[in-house]
């Protein structure tokens, strides 16, 4: 586990003010219990645990998936064979290796400078596992980390 990346995320996500109830999910008639289990909490308040069911990353808005992404980068960087790795990078890989794409921006663009780098270096932890995908991953979201 790599302390210095995790205390990286921690001081570059640390002071973000919780989003309110009302910004979790994305309107749909079923969120999966996705609004319900982040309600009122800090992304500071989940555990590997907590986030194992609720990898359902894409009923987030992308304020939600700003604000809770250090959650699930660190529950990852700590059990990394839990599966929120799996889902979660699924998510940080841009569609057709293209961050511009509003999908991917619409939740990319909101985040700093220092937060981009961390994605990056998050993404840099797992390239061994799979380095033909995520070269190119890690070099298109490197030319995009600046603000």
């Amino acid at each position: 586990m790599n302390e210095q990346l995790i205390e990286r995320i921690a001081s570059a996500f640390g002071d973000i003010p919780y989003l309110g109830d009302g910004n979790i999910a994305a309107e749909t008639y079923d969120d999966e219990g996705t609004t319900e289990h982040f309600r009122g909490t800090r992304w500071q308040d989940h555990t590997v645990e907590s986030l194992q069911n609720f990898t359902v990353l894409s009923f987030f808005t992308p304020e939600a998936f700003c604000y809770y992404l250090p959650a699930y980068m660190l529950a990852a960087l700590q059990q990394p064979y839990s599966g929120i790795a799996d889902s979660l990078i699924e998510f940080l890989c841009p569609p057709k290796n293209n961050p511009k794409r509003s999908s991917y921006w619409a939740w990319w663009s909101k985040l700093s400078t220092n937060q981009r780098q961390c994605v990056v270096s998050f993404i840099n932890e797992f390239k061994p596992t799979d380095p033909i995908r995520f070269s190119p991953v890690i070099e298109t979201l490197s030319t995009h980390v600046e603000v």
